[in-house]
């Protein structure tokens, strides 16, 4: 495969076994996980010419200085130790799927966004609701939620022992029409950059785009400009049409000390050379 062909669809996750991969690099990506970690290493190590390749050809967002932990908060612990994409900062920021808050974004104003409003009201009409905790009662309502109906534990997905400072937790509760929680999503936040590093549901249909898009409005309400998903390779190939709807893009993210010049962020376009500064 000739380099200038490399896309987003390469590194997808896929859905399903049944789904016939896009190409031969996407065919390896997916049998890593279940290699032996010699050979697995080897692999990653023969790839990363082309995953670096592909990454200097996005965006390049710098990030105005935010708490260091967080980047830390956001490894998995039950994720193998020797997958480096989760447990190098610079691997995982390298695949990036964010979205760059606005008040047109947050307003979802556009024929860009005309499926995401048509799912939330879908989401409205059945009854559904959400709200926003923080604090002890947000860890509590994760904690009910994982020992009851959820199927992980979300204290394994974080570095919960990093919280401190200025990061806060964030979390969505989703309610159907008779009050009891379905779903719950988290993220964790510092100034202008947030995470979402949960998500679990016992429901499908549409409260997963109701009780996302609600914390993305949370967090613009609080300062966030950018709000940061799963690695690339992470995203499965239907959560990756989802994240399309909600205004995901992939980008290469710089997170530096005294970025002084910045106001937020600024935005480099790796092909042309232009800088974009909020």
């Amino acid at each position: 495969m000739k380099l200038r062909r490399l896309s987003e669809r390469d590194f997808l996750r896929l859905d399903k076994p049944e789904i016939v991969p896009f190409s031969y690099l996407q065919t390896i990506i997916n049998e890593l996980a279940s290699m032996h970690p010699v050979r697995a290493l080897v692999c990653k190590v023969l790839l990363s010419p082309l995953w670096f390749t592909f990454s200097y050809s996005l965006p390049l967002i710098r990030v105005k200085e935010v708490d260091a932990r967080i980047r830390k908060l956001r490894n998995n612990s039950w994720k193998n130790k020797l997958c480096i994409r989760s447990q190098v900062p610079f691997v995982f920021d390298s695949l990036a799927r964010v979205i760059v808050l606005d008040e047109q974004r947050v307003d979802k104003r556009g024929h860009n966004y005309k499926v995401l409003r048509n799912e939330l009201n879908k989401s409205l009409n059945r009854g559904y609701k959400t709200e926003i905790f923080q604090g002890q009662v947000a860890m509590k309502i994760l904690d009910d939620f994982s020992s009851s109906r959820g199927r992980r534990n979300w204290r394994n997905e974080t570095r919960l022992d990093l919280a401190v400072g200025d990061i806060r937790l964030a979390v969505c509760a989703g309610f159907n029409s008779s009050g009891e929680i379905i779903s719950v999503g988290a993220m964790w936040v510092s100034q202008s950059y947030a995470y979402l590093f949960f998500y679990d549901s016992v429901e499908k249909l549409q409260i997963r785009w109701l009780l996302i898009e609600s914390l993305i409005e949370f967090a613009y309400g609080v300062g966030v400009i950018l709000f940061h998903t799963d690695n690339l390779m992470d995203t499965s190939t239907g959560s990756y049409v989802f994240q399309n709807s909600l205004g995901y893009t992939t980008a290469r993210l710089s997170f530096r000390r005294n970025l002084n010049n910045l106001h937020n962020y600024e935005i480099k376009n790796t092909k042309n050379g232009s800088k974009y500064r909020f």
